[in-house]
């Protein structure tokens, strides 16, 4: 079993969710752990720069098979983590990615999924305003056999389906 880290969401509402999660998960790791941003107790938006230094710090204090639960920004600082600090991390599951952000900031993407070490299980919704399903499918799909690819029918960005989460990470074997 492994340490499950769950990175969700910038929006302070994020936090009851990812409670749920949490919850949900559990029992099948030795430790989850949520981690908290500044931002939610201090009411403005992200700092990248920050909450980047901040989540490396933590990473390296783990010891053990480390799994990745990102939602939206946080799959990015993820990658940007392991990639670039050269982070052990056993598995990445990306929900929501922010394409069209990473698109429009000039992310290096591409080269970060290319040196990226570990499966990846990405799930997103048939028309999530971030990306759609097919367009992160038909991107991504090619850059590695550990790509995994779930779909969940429907057009938002909230991601409120956590048993169906749940499932789709268990059958993946994440843990």
């Amino acid at each position: 079993m492994a340490t499950l880290v769950l990175l969700w969401g910038n929006d302070i509402k994020n936090k009851q969710r990812i409670q749920e999660v949490d919850k949900e998960l559990l029992p099948f790791y030795d430790t989850t752990h949520i981690h908290t941003y500044r931002h939610w107790n201090q009411g403005w938006d992200i700092n990248m720069e920050y909450e980047y230094e901040q989540l490396c710090s933590y990473l390296k204090k783990l010891s053990g098979s480390i799994i990745l639960f990102g939602k939206s920004l946080w799959c990015i600082l993820a990658l940007k983590a392991i990639v670039e600090k050269e982070i052990f991390i056993k598995q990445c599951i990306f929900v929501w990615f922010p394409l069209g952000y990473c698109e429009n900031t000039g992310f290096p993407l591409e080269k970060y999924l290319k040196e990226l070490t570990c499966p990846v299980l990405w799930i997103q919704k048939t028309n999530d305003p971030a990306a759609d399903y097919q367009v992160l499918y038909k991107k991504f799909w090619s850059l590695s056999p550990a790509f995994t690819f779930k779909e969940i029918p429907g057009d938002d960005h909230a991601y409120q389906e956590i048993k169906l989460l749940k499932q789709f990470i268990l059958d993946n074997n994440a843990r």
